[in-house]
Order: C-alpha cells, then structure tokens, then sequence
C-alpha cells in the first residue's frame, strides 16, 4: 500500500469492485440523490443498462447500482463494459496519467524493479504522454485493473483532490495574510472562503488530478512496496527520468501533493512516537533493563530524511 492508498480503505486487490457490494434493501426505495428505485425497476433492461452506460461520473453510477437489487443485478451483467464508460469520462484530461499508475503497480510491471524497467516503462509514460506511440485505451486494459482504478479514483483520489484543494487555499489565506493589512486580509479570507464553498472548475480538477496521479507513480517506481528493487538511481537521475518528463510547473505540483501528505500525516506522526521510542516504559523489562526490541527511533529516521531529501521534497 502506497501513501495516498493509505488514506481510505483497502484497494490494493486489483479484482476488488468498489461497485459490488449489494443496495440496502431496508433503504432502497429513494437512494440519497434522490432516484427513486421502482422507477427504475420498471424500467427495460435495455434502458436500465444504456442508464448505467450513461453515468457521468463514479459517484453517480454508484448511487444508480445502488439504488435496488434490480439495478445492481442489471450492472453485473455488463460490469466491465459499464465501468470502462463511466472512467472514460470521469478520467478525461488525465487518463495517460491514471494509466500509467495503474501499469506501474508490481502487479503489473513486475515484482523485480531494475533500472531498466523503470527507464523503459518511463520511456512509454512519455509517449503515451507526447502522441508519438499508441496512447492508452481502458478498452484493452485487463478488467481487474480497470475495477482497481474505478476504487481508487473513487475511494482516494477524489477525497484527496478535495481535502488538497482546501489545504492549499488555507495556506494561501495564511501566507498573503502574514504580509496584508488587517482590511486586506479579511477580504481575502472572505474571498478563501468563498473559493472553499464553490466547486472546482474542472481544469482545477484536472490539474490537482494530474500531480496526485504521477504522485502515486513516482512512488510505485521509486518507493518502497511489495515488489523486489535490483539496482537504484541517484536523486538527480530520478529528477531527470522522472520529473523532467513534466513541465516544470507541473512537476512543482507534484511537489506540493507530497507536501500535503506529509503535512497530513505529521500529526499521527507526533502523536505515536512517543510510544515507539525506546525510552517508553514499554519497552522496559520487570527487572528495570532496558529492551529495546521491537521499538524504533521515528525522530532520527525522520530527521535522516531531512538531511537527505528525497527528490519529491525537492521538486
């Protein structure tokens, strides 16, 4: 599990379907949109699978599948094809980037990491990318990773671009305050907050999709996992196979996504080091001696990544 999978619940089992657990059937006559499901019951299958076909985003399509067991029967039938139309629009603007990080998992590119795989699989990431070779299709990409995107663009990324979009307005609110007036700052806190409530444009999403995307790339390459690392880069090299396959304002927003995971995780960090640390009278045995097994020094590995930061931090 990467750091953004980390953030909601388990989507690391490339079959799993986030669509396929059964409607309530003690709350399935009008699901929360509103769409009401003897309608829709009434409805001939072929209508009910075009409606399904038809679903402009994964949310929508979860409340119509959702919305009673004739509909959830209805998306069984024709799963795949229902949900590779549904992603096709939900990940238009983004789709090589999304691509790409699904066929970066070990799953997919294999448990053994070399440099040349990573430099081959990056060197395609730029074609598909520039429209030299064959850009990426959902249609020929293998069902379980298709159902894996859809729960993860649905359980992580959305949330994500969400609680990013309000992270990075607040410290702009904060950063502009520190050097305005007193009047000049409560107009832009009240334009913030504003700019909070409203919905994102969708080249904001694009964007703010786009870096979380090659976030989680960059760490299926270069991070640690479940798969086995034979070789390795330096920092620069990874600046120059990775990042420099992105302008550079694109790059800085990967940066910033990096930014706000660890800004989000600092907290848990503070919270649970004290317990892990050796000194914690845990780890100390009923005849007063000191056992460190099974403790760990989160203060020194975390200060050793601040002396040696990794690409990302500066990106």
């Amino acid at each position: 599990m990467t750091a953004l999978e980390a953030h909601d619940g388990d989507v690391s089992d490339g079959t799993a379907d986030v669509f396929d657990s059964p409607p309530d059937l003690d709350n399935n006559a009008t699901n929360h949109h509103g769409i009401s499901s003897f309608s829709l019951e009434n409805l001939p299958a072929e209508l009910r699978d075009q409606l399904l076909l038809s679903a402009p985003d994964l949310p929508t399509l979860r409340s119509l599948i959702h919305a009673s067991p004739v509909m959830h029967a209805q998306y069984r039938t024709n799963r795949n094809r229902i949900l590779r139309a549904c992603l096709d629009r939900e990940l238009d603007g983004f789709l090589v980037d999304a691509y790409a990080c699904v066929m970066s998992r070990v799953c997919a590119l294999g448990s053994v990491r070399t440099d040349d795989t990573i430099t081959g699989f990056l060197e395609a990431y730029r074609r598909w990318m520039s429209g030299l070779g064959q850009r990426p299709d959902l249609h020929s990409v293998d069902p379980g990773y298709v159902r894996w995107l859809a729960a993860f663009h649905l359980s992580v990324a959305r949330p994500l671009a969400r609680w990013y979009s309000t992270w990075a307005v607040a410290n702009l609110v904060q950063a502009v305050s520190s050097s305005a007036g007193q009047e000049a700052a409560g107009e832009i806190t009240t334009a913030a907050r504003d700019q909070n409530v409203r919905t994102l444009s969708r080249s904001e999403e694009i964007r703010i999709y786009r870096a979380l995307y090659r976030y989680e790339t960059y760490h299926h390459l270069f991070g640690r996992n479940q798969g086995k690392r034979q070789g390795g880069f330096r920092h620069h090299e990874i600046n120059e196979i990775f990042f420099c396959l992105f302008d550079p304002w694109e790059a800085e927003a990967v940066g910033c996504i990096d930014l706000f995971v660890r800004d989000r995780y600092q907290a848990i960090f503070d919270q649970v080091k004290g317990d892990l640390h050796h000194t914690n009278p845990r780890f100390r045995l009923a005849n007063g001696i000191s056992n460190p097994e099974g403790s760990f020094d989160l203060d020194g590995e975390h200060d050793g990544k601040r002396r040696n930061p990794s690409p990302l931090q500066q990106a």
